[in-house]
């Protein structure tokens, strides 16, 4: 019992002789996967900037192996209960150090086929799908058709493996997120991330030429609306526009729409998905900026029930950015009464701010804009009215804040 019990090793660290070899290796290996990965996501940063440049697979050996080689030794130290352990244990830090080095050779040349593989057609059941671009859609959608374009594109960031590169000032960030729900019940999810060129020419079957097609695909930009939005909508209730001054000091003006004049938009919004207006500017910066309006068209809707909540009734809102390309909302906006001469780019906001100081929070709004009525209105809610904050005054002067009571919007109804 003495003999295999060793009573006398109950103070090391590790008192079981073969767990002692997977303890000095493991820490070593976990060390290098952790701290070896940390340290050379922080030297490629401070090196080459935000994003660090392209990767680097021997100088992410290089930090694996000595932050690797820092957790063996520790470990050993600690079997040793003694700092002299260089001399006893160098192969062994050899073994673990060759080891690293095989595993990140390994990986870059993608031995076992995991970056290559790309799902076929018929072995996808439904996809969810994120792009980033200047702006940022997503959702789910179960078409072959559109799953076989997506298809396509996974393929074509396997084969041209773009990089993600910050050197350049004109550099644009955009990613990719593919989760696909394959027919056998599996998952399958891939993540891309790179840089390109703002003004970049979009090659036809380039990597960027299909994520822009994709970004104004009509499937697409309904998956996207359904998640953000239309899938939680029981009814519109109401929806609004705020107008923003041509002039520093001017007055702006908020616009209310009700239960109706919102469907008639929503229903205008959807002829320029199915136009493929949405998205036309999705990967060039300079353009989005020209043509995308600052000006938000906020719908306010009920919220579908929910059958573990049969007593709920919440409101929600859902704010639209649009743009010159949407021509059917625009109209349905003229039609609504709004003054389309009066909506203000992303671009002219920008050079307004930036020349005559017309920030974006020192504009004047006006606030006795006509509003629906409300089901809240009377003097028995008059206590508990929500208020509404206008800002008056312009950058170069003082400020000043009236607040006026007004009804929700989320709450309104027909007259």
């Amino acid at each position: 019992m003495y003999r295999r019990r060793r009573s006398e090793a109950t103070g090391d660290t590790v008192a079981i002789g073969w767990a002692r070899p997977i303890f000095r290796y493991g820490v070593g290996v976990c060390a290098a996967l952790s701290f070896g990965q940390l340290l050379y996501t922080i030297l490629r940063d401070a090196v080459g900037g935000y994003g660090g440049g392209a990767a680097s697979v021997p100088g992410l050996a290089v930090c694996m192996v000595a932050l690797g080689l820092v957790g063996y030794f520790a470990a050993e130290m600690l079997l040793q209960k003694s700092f002299r352990v260089l001399k006893r244990s160098w192969k062994g830090g050899a073994v673990l150090a060759a080891v690293l080095v095989l595993v990140c050779a390994g990986f870059s040349v993608d031995l076992l086929g995991i970056e290559k593989y790309v799902p076929g057609t018929d072995d996808v059941q439904s996809l969810n799908f994120s792009i980033y671009g200047v702006n940022y859609i997503n959702g789910n959608i179960t078409d072959p058709e559109t799953i076989g374009r997506f298809l396509s594109l996974h393929q074509a960031l396997v084969e041209e493996q773009p990089e993600n590169d910050w050197n350049s000032e004109n550099s644009s960030y955009t990613g990719l997120r593919l989760d696909y729900t394959l027919k056998n019940g599996k998952k399958l999810s891939r993540d891309y991330g790179f840089t390109y060129e703002s003004g970049d020419a979009l090659e036809d079957g380039s990597v960027l030429s299909q994520m822009a097609a994709l970004m104004s695909d009509p499937v697409v930009r309904r998956a996207d609306l359904s998640a953000q939005f239309l899938n939680d909508v029981d009814r519109l209730t109401a929806a609004e526009i705020t107008l923003y001054p041509a002039q520093p000091g001017g007055r702006g003006q908020t616009l209310n729409f009700d239960a109706d004049t919102a469907q008639t938009l929503l229903d205008a919004l959807e002829k320029d998905i199915d136009a493929g207006h949405l998205g036309a500017d999705a990967l060039d910066q300079d353009a989005w900026y020209a043509n995308t309006y600052s000006n938000c068209l906020t719908f306010y809707y009920r919220v579908k029930p929910d059958p573990a909540y049969p007593y709920r009734d919440d409101s929600a809102s859902f704010d639209l950015q649009f743009s010159k390309h949407d021509t059917f909302f625009l109209a349905a906006l003229e039609n609504a009464g709004v003054d389309t001469g009066s909506l203000t780019t992303n671009q002219q906001m920008n050079d307004s701010e930036g020349s005559t100081g017309m920030a974006k929070d020192a504009y004047a709004y006006d606030g006795t804009a006509e509003l629906i009525p409300n089901k809240y209105d009377g003097p028995e809610y008059e206590d508990s009215a929500d208020a509404s904050v206008g800002i008056i005054g312009g950058a170069d002067g003082p400020t000043a804040i009236i607040v006026a009571d007004q009804p929700a919007a989320a709450d309104t109804q027909e007259p």
